[in-house]
């Protein structure tokens, strides 16, 4: 009746702490044990859609892409000042990645990644798509984390570096209307 009920979790709490990670223990009498078990994001794997802007690789959460489309020949809508495009009777926010990283634009090649974000959805008009590939994501450095628009890095199947775009900062950065419109 007394004795080991925490012996195996101790075991499981030793290993979650070696890999970076913690388990939490939330007891109440009569209502039961609730278990939280946390693991640094360098564990985990992300299938994602990479795309590139001048020459640079980015990754996006595959889980967040609804579709890509080419660019249409016509020039976009605006509404409120934001470029709009009409895509099968809805009005599709477009967000040039170009723009969003302080690039200069560029007239060739553009495709349009089609993003949600909860129920919302958006266009990113990036240079070209790369492929889709599951990644390994590792945590920013300290000094640059909590930057809005990135969630992580990875290193890609080629080896290089590759930055992981938070779908939802982008989103918040559109809203707030901050690095969003095509220079």
């Amino acid at each position: 009746d007394l004795s080991g009920r925490g012996v195996g979790m101790d075991v499981v709490r030793k290993n979650i702490q070696s890999l970076g990670g913690e388990v939490v223990l939330d007891s109440a009498p009569g209502k039961g044990t609730k278990v939280t078990i946390k693991l640094p994001l360098t564990l985990a794997i992300l299938p994602t859609l990479l795309v590139r802007v001048d020459g640079t690789t980015y990754a996006l959460p595959l889980s967040r892409v609804v579709e890509v489309l080419p660019m249409p020949q016509q020039k976009p809508d605006y509404v409120d000042g934001q470029p709009v495009l009409d895509l099968r009777s809805t009005t599709l926010p477009l967000v040039w990645l170009r723009a969003w990283l302080r690039l200069e634009p560029c007239a060739n090649g553009e495709v349009i990644v089609v993003l949600q974000s909860g129920d919302f959805r958006y266009g990113l008009v990036v240079d070209q798509v790369r492929g889709r590939e599951e990644v390994v994501i590792k945590a920013l450095p300290k000094r640059v984390r909590g930057i809005p628009g990135y969630a992580g890095a990875t290193l890609i199947g080629d080896g290089t570096l590759s930055l992981i775009l938070d779908v939802d900062g982008i989103l918040r950065s559109m809203r707030s209307g901050d690095r969003l419109r095509r220079a």
